[in-house]
């Protein structure tokens, strides 16, 4: 009975976890427009792209990604490695390391995270791309 009550409690957890937890390197691949909070009329907010890395056999890599990102202050391949608070940090090849995590407050199913390009930094609102306009 203890070991099904431990199960049990294991795979709910697993399961509120979110999505960038479980799976931090597909979860943040793609283009993202990213914004700063009190910078919401720019009519040209910095792009981020994070690419999957592969093994030379075609696996996805878990521990590397491919950035390119605010006007190339972020470049190359960066390392990926969990940070605190459910931050996932990425040490790029050229510019300073950089933090992103998940958020859950998306618009109409968009995925969405934060991104900080240091510790006391203020924090990017970042929406994948393509996404309609309105």
């Amino acid at each position: 009975m203890k070991k099904s009550a431990t199960l049990i409690a294991v795979l709910a957890a697993a399961a509120t976890t979110p999505l960038m937890a479980q799976e931090p390197v597909q979860f943040m691949a793609g283009a993202w427009e990213c914004r700063l909070p009190e910078d919401q009329g720019s009519k040209t907010p910095p792009i981020l792209y994070i690419g999957v890395a592969h093994e030379q056999g075609g696996a996805a890599r878990t521990d590397l990604v491919e950035v390119d990102g605010f006007a190339r202050a972020v470049a190359g391949m960066a390392r990926v490695s969990p940070g605190d608070g459910g931050w996932v940090q990425l040490s790029p090849e050229a510019g300073q390391p950089f933090f992103v995590r998940a958020l859950n407050d998306s618009k109409g199913g968009i995925p969405a995270m934060s991104v900080k390009r240091s510790e006391s930094g203020a924090a990017y609102h970042c929406l994948r791309l393509p996404y309609p306009k309105s």
